[in-house]
């Protein structure tokens, strides 16, 4: 009972985390809402959300690259600052709500899946474009260019929570 409880623990933390970058306090025009479990300054409520339909790991793991890859290259290609949040904060967005539906998908009574965070995410990167495989770590942090391999290494600690035991 008590790892069950971390693990509960564990993914809330992560998705608190998730949903902390690029946070602006509430002002009168600008609420922040829930739907559907995902934030709405996360894009959350938007019209477009990641949907999945696969039922095995590596169909949802592939979905979740091609919809990975077609949320962030417009981000990559775009302005560098947007509703003032820079590149970073909007792709960092962009990997919260596709993890999170993915996970939500997964845990789903529709297809109740329990998926690796590596296998996963070597089955995604299949569907990843040159675009996003040259350009994510170039903004990953707004700090400097960053390899790559450390983009991978922060979207593979966010794909942790699909190994999570919420039960």
């Amino acid at each position: 009972m008590a790892r069950r409880a971390r693990a509960s623990v564990a993914f809330m933390g992560l998705i608190g985390l998730l949903a902390g970058c690029g946070l602006q306090s509430p002002s009168d025009d600008a609420i922040a809402t829930v739907c559907d479990g995902v934030g709405s300054n996360l894009g959350g409520c938007d019209a477009d959300q990641p949907a999945f339909t696969s039922t095995s790991c590596d169909g949802v793991a592939a979905e979740f690259g091609a919809q990975l890859d077609e949320r962030i290259v417009p981000v990559l290609r775009g302005e560098d600052v947007v509703d003032n949040e820079h590149k970073s904060v909007r792709m960092a967005h962009v990997i919260a709500l596709v993890v999170t539906r993915a996970n939500l998908y997964l845990r789903s009574d529709e297809v109740s899946l329990r998926c690796g965070s590596a296998d996963f995410l070597d089955t995604a990167e299949a569907e990843f474009s040159p675009d996003l495989i040259e350009g994510a770590g170039e903004v990953m942090f707004g700090s400097g260019p960053r390899p790559y391999s450390d983009w991978r290494a922060d979207v593979l600690k966010s794909l942790g929570a699909i190994e999570q035991d919420l039960n």
